[in-house]
């Protein structure tokens, strides 16, 4: 009798681990593959884990190319989508259009929504509500081979037109002048906005009812790229490396100016290149006008269809609130500046490194949040960018052309904005 009753209670407790184990949480948490920054989130990811044996997140690194065009999308579109994932400002309203991102409102307090930078609150808010958590603030400039300007008796370029001369007196037939970005993703339109908008150019008006974009500022824009890339040959058409928002194409030589954002600081440092190199601002059009950057900044949201919503919240929650993951992430890991008030005080020792005082007094000041856009328009800036790029089109017809497929495009959309 005593060993039935052993062997019942070995077997009741067996089913007792076996029922644990079937209702083990499991979050998905998809990001695009990051060399600097990935070891950092796999290690925070490691010690939740360790924390929550029944709540696991597991971490899916997803290559740029991929992540950045089809794959999150496509995992959506057939209803497999992540639990947590990340998205670019400029991506962000695909998600919320499509009925997938969670609002925070309701589990963020006063005190850590005031936390916010009014900047990082902005491209996390849409029609008055927060939708995810804002990780980094990332404005770009112009980084520039210090060896190469001091040998050819070059000055900071003062406007396009300087930057123009400067990069035709640097170009050579092994080395390119100024990368800018030809590739037609959300991030060469990012890379644009600033000389869109240091023109005076805009996309579309306020209440989203016309494009503004035929206009002779986005020519002016345009047609500076086109003289860079295909009149005077200073930028090149393709990238040897995964693209213009990695900076060892500078470092190799490759260009001599690089269009870049402040996370090159920290690959600058790490692996410092063979010259002496700096950074200045985006120069405006004309000489005495303002410089204009933008800003962009990952944003790490929820999936609200997602089964185990509240648990993904938890993670994130926790990650950005309970732990120093932030500070690490933009201090250590990586050269961010913060979204968080808080961090950027407790590191006020890093930030007041010299390398950052042209970022945060020069560039921070006048940097404009990257818009937010959907993808049928931003696939027409896209349009308008190649064409002048790669067809010769004449930057007047692409602007025209680009207008009038964003026009016929708001005039039967209902979504936010």
């Amino acid at each position: 009798m005593k060993v039935r009753s052993k062997m019942l209670v070995s077997v009741l407790i067996v089913l007792v681990l076996t029922s644990v184990a079937v209702m083990a949480t499991t979050i998905t948490f998809w990001k695009f593959t990051d060399t600097y920054g990935d070891p950092l989130i796999v290690k925070y990811v490691n010690e939740w884990n360790q924390l929550h044996p029944d709540m696991k997140v597991d971490f899916v690194e997803i290559p740029w190319a991929q992540y950045t065009t089809t794959k999150l999308s496509a995992a959506f579109a057939s209803g497999q989508g992540p639990d947590i994932f990340w998205v670019s400002p400029g991506d962000e309203l695909r998600y919320y259009n499509a009925g997938v991102l969670q609002s925070f409102d309701k589990y963020l307090t006063p005190e850590q929504i005031n936390d916010f930078f009014p900047v990082a609150r902005e491209k996390v808010t849409i029609a008055g509500h927060i939708y995810g958590l804002p990780i980094e603030l990332e404005p770009l400039a112009i980084y520039y081979n210090k060896d190469l300007f001091d040998q050819y008796h070059l000055s900071i370029p003062q406007d396009w037109n300087e930057l123009l001369e400067d990069a035709k007196i640097l170009t050579t037939k092994n080395r390119w002048g100024l990368i800018l970005d030809p590739t037609p993703t959300y991030y060469e339109l990012f890379t644009f906005y600033p000389f869109l908008w240091s023109a005076g150019g805009s996309v579309v008006n306020e209440d989203w009812t016309k494009s503004t974009f035929d206009s002779t500022a986005a020519i002016a824009a345009l047609t500076f790229y086109q003289d860079a890339f295909d009149k005077y040959k200073v930028s090149p058409k393709s990238i040897p490396t995964a693209g213009t928002n990695d900076i060892s194409t500078f470092v190799s030589g490759f260009g001599a100016m690089q269009e870049c954002g402040e996370w090159a600081i920290q690959m600058l440092t790490v692996n410092p290149p063979k010259f002496k190199w700096g950074y200045f601002p985006i120069p405006p059009m004309t000489k005495g006008g303002t410089s204009v950057s933008v800003m962009g900044g990952w944003i790490q949201v929820v999936n609200k269809n997602s089964p185990v919503v509240k648990d993904a919240v938890d993670f994130t929650l926790w990650l950005f609130f309970k732990t120093d993951f932030e500070k690490q992430w933009c201090t250590v890991q990586n050269s961010k500046l913060p979204a968080y008030k808080s961090v950027y005080e407790s590191a006020k020792d890093y930030y007041d490194s010299p390398i950052w005082q042209t970022f945060i007094n020069q560039i921070l000041p006048t940097s404009k949040p990257e818009p937010r856009y959907t993808p049928e328009m931003d696939l027409a800036l896209e349009n308008a960018l190649q064409s002048v790029i790669f067809a010769n089109v004449s930057p007047a017809v692409a602007a025209k052309t680009a207008a009038q497929q964003i026009d016929n495009f708001l005039s039967t959309y209902t979504g936010a904005h």
